[in-house]
């Protein structure tokens, strides 16, 4: 009955540790794009710049939902373009998820 008790408390902190991530979104406009480093500068309500580093697994939105077919290469992210961008805290680790235009 212990053995029981102890894997299922080992189980229980498995199970919270993997659900510390943290959801983080950013609104605000595209304020500069680097394709060839991956980057890109958004600017937020507060004037705050966010330099977000586009990944493989990043996901490029158009503001239908649709993916970008040029990646951070395409013609619509472009500086005053308004976009929400949404990463994964995780620990001192930030990976963005989605970034997608927010008008048309």
């Amino acid at each position: 009955m212990l053995r029981v008790s102890v894997c299922a408390l080992v189980a229980l902190f498995f199970v919270a540790g993997v659900t510390l991530a943290e959801e983080v979104k950013v609104t605000g406009t595209i304020k500069k794009v680097d394709a060839e480093k991956g980057t890109i500068v958004v600017t937020d309500k507060d004037k705050k710049d966010h330099t977000v580093k586009v990944e493989k697994a990043t996901k490029l939105l158009a503001f239908d939902g649709k993916d970008l077919a040029d990646g951070i290469k395409s013609k619509s992210l472009i500086e005053g373009t308004e976009v929400t961008v949404t990463c994964e805290k995780t620990g001192d680790k930030i990976a963005c998820k989605e970034i997608k235009i927010s008008k048309k």
